[in-house]
């Protein structure tokens, strides 16, 4: 019987969690963020998260990224 497929929502990742798939020290994950340079989500007053998907069309458009 087939069912319908939900969209579902990209999941997000923690500053440590971009920084270990970026191979870059949270440091620097976190001055990309601070910057504008990758985009992130602020949730209250400390959290931060990312879409990965994002992250990555971000620092391409930014030629940060080989294609």
């Amino acid at each position: 019987m087939p069912t319908e497929s939900t969209p579902t929502a990209p999941a997000l990742l923690t500053i440590t969690e971009l920084s270990k798939r970026l191979q870059l020290h949270r440091s620097t994950t976190r001055k990309l963020y601070q910057s504008g340079r990758i985009p992130g989500l602020k949730i209250g007053h400390r959290t931060l998260r990312f879409d990965f998907a994002a992250v990555l069309d971000a620092l391409r458009k930014a030629g940060d990224l080989a294609p």
